[in-house]
């Protein structure tokens, strides 16, 4: 079932002022005018995950580094500064799977196979938590709960003045597999992205 999102706009209200910055010039000093030409808006994504599925597999019994990563959403052309992320999820693996450094994250680029840390673009707009204690054990429930500013860093400013940009929930770690078949990890629960609309810039 695919994930769900509700979207809520906040918007700023800003108008010119003048700041204590001051410029000198021939003659003296004067104070510099700041004008806000538009007003800027934050918006909250509330996505849905009903059992968001990542088929996670292993070509062998055994340690291996393996990436899944689902869209969320998609936001429109412009650029957005990532301001905050707050989650609230649950996650199951089924009998036979289990991982030593388990990790999730949301990036601007889904995650690859053979890919134990999610870098870059694979988590650009929430960088990698781990995903319950790690471990994953077998038909255990993990519970992720967290309020988060920026990625986890700082605040990150993503987007394309020319497209849209597809946000994606990654998860990677290294992973052991009890036989060489296919295992499933599912994540129910949300997740909320606070973003600010910069628009064309």
């Amino acid at each position: 079932m695919a994930a769900s999102n509700d979207k809520q706009r906040v918007p700023l209200g800003v108008s010119a002022f003048t700041s204590g910055v001051t410029a000198s010039v021939s003659g003296g000093v004067v104070p510099v005018n700041h004008v806000h030409t538009k007003n800027l808006t934050v918006i909250k994504h509330r996505v849905n995950l009903p059992g968001a599925r990542f088929a996670l597999t292993a070509a062998v019994s055994g340690g291996a580094a393996d990436a899944q990563g689902q869209k969320l959403l998609t936001l429109p052309q412009g650029k957005w500064l990532v301001l905050a992320s707050r989650y609230d999820l649950s996650s199951v693996t089924n009998t036979g799977y289990s991982a030593t450094s388990a990790v999730f994250g949301i990036g601007t680029a889904a995650a690859t196979a053979d890919d134990a840390a999610l870098t870059s673009t694979e988590a650009d707009v929430l960088a990698s938590p781990t995903l319950g204690d790690g471990s994953l054990a077998s038909a255990a429930a993990e519970t992720d709960q967290a309020y988060v500013l920026g990625t986890g860093t700082a605040p990150a400013l993503i987007g394309s003045t020319t497209a849209d940009t597809d946000l994606y929930l990654n998860v990677g770690g290294s992973w052991i597999h009890a036989s060489a078949t296919a295992a499933t990890l599912t994540m129910t629960g949300t997740i909320e992205l606070f973003l600010l609309d910069l628009g064309d810039i």
